[in-house]
């Protein structure tokens, strides 16, 4: 089970780092600020749903009180990504991930970012235990996430307590031991088919923004964290596509990558979260990036007759 978590805790990560890219500010979106809210229908509150950020670092890991009393009370909960049929095998599970994270066979990632973007990539990667025929066959949009892993924000760095885990784990751990009943907002092979479509030439130019900006990934772990304290959605969103370079936003694959890494996804959730809403009292955890704008979750839970309203906490 603990490779399982290791590879979630790299897929789910949506940190990014900045570019010298001037961007405009989004527009205004309705779902901005804002990371526990209430969920209703027909007048009868069924439910929260609460953001969280893929990090344990111990600032995040500790809960506010009104989370913690809904998660408490809670009968159901339902967490982001889980491995489904296929990756959950114990003979084969693991292999499984792995492979559909390999560009296909014959085909070799530096061939196609070029030897002075693989080897940086390859420094990078080997310094922090992957190897190397690993790292010389991965998707691009595997190495993009993959380099954000190595640098997300580390409680350990901060605190003691090593065992620190994602504060996502964390919340599971407590509703598992409230005996609720457990549901997934999507299965890690429905997280893996979002990729699926991503268009080559898009990940690799995402890929080769992010290398150029390695040296500000640790800033931007840190910032990240600072940003959704305050339940900055905003600058959230702003922080995980900063790293893409002005040419990239010409190109269009901001907007490719918001859709293979959120929007997809957010539709898969908000529809598994209906079964458990209409059981009523369920929480929801899933990261805070989804509750976003009009195309988050809260929108399309509002497209499905739902009324959902911000819980302020501190």
């Amino acid at each position: 089970m603990s490779k399982f978590l290791s590879i979630l805790a790299v897929l789910l990560l949506v940190l990014s780092a900045p570019s010298q890219a001037t961007k405009p500010k989004p527009p205004v979106e309705r779902f901005e600020k804002g990371l526990f809210w209430s969920i209703s229908k027909d007048g009868e509150q069924v439910g929260h749903i609460f953001g969280t950020l893929h990090s344990n670092d111990v600032r995040v890991t500790h809960i506010a009180k009104p989370v913690k009393t809904a998660l408490l009370k809670a009968d159901n909960f339902c967490i982001e990504t889980f491995p489904g049929v296929r990756y959950f095998s114990p003979n084969s599970g693991f292999k499984s991930i792995i492979d559909d994270m390999m560009l296909p066979n014959g085909e070799m990632l530096e061939n196609l970012i070029g030897t002075k973007t693989y080897r940086e990539i390859l420094t990078q990667l080997t310094a922090n235990g992957l190897k190397e025929e690993r790292i010389a066959r991965l998707k691009p949009w595997a190495a993009m996430h993959t380099l954000s892993g190595i640098y997300r924000s580390d409680a350990t760095k901060r605190s003691p307590a090593k065992k620190q885990v994602l504060l996502d784990h964390l919340l599971y751990d407590i509703a598992r031991d409230n005996s609720a009943t457990l549901y997934q907002l999507e299965t890690l092979e429905e997280l893996m088919a979002a990729y699926y479509a991503f268009p080559l030439d898009a990940q690799v130019a995402l890929l080769k923004d992010r290398v150029r900006n390695l040296g500000e990934l640790p800033i931007v772990a840190e910032e990240m964290v600072e940003a959704y304290l305050k339940e900055d959605l905003t600058q959230m969103l702003s922080l995980a596509t900063d790293f893409i370079s002005s040419n990239s936003i010409r190109s269009g694959y901001e907007q490719t990558y918001l859709k293979h890494v959120l929007y997809i996804r957010n539709i898969v959730m908000a529809h598994y979260m209906l079964a458990p809403l209409r059981r009523k009292n369920t929480f929801i955890s899933m990261g805070a990036l989804h509750l976003y704008g009009k195309e988050g979750v809260l929108s399309l839970l509002e497209g499905y007759g739902y009324q959902v309203k911000r819980v302020f906490i501190s």
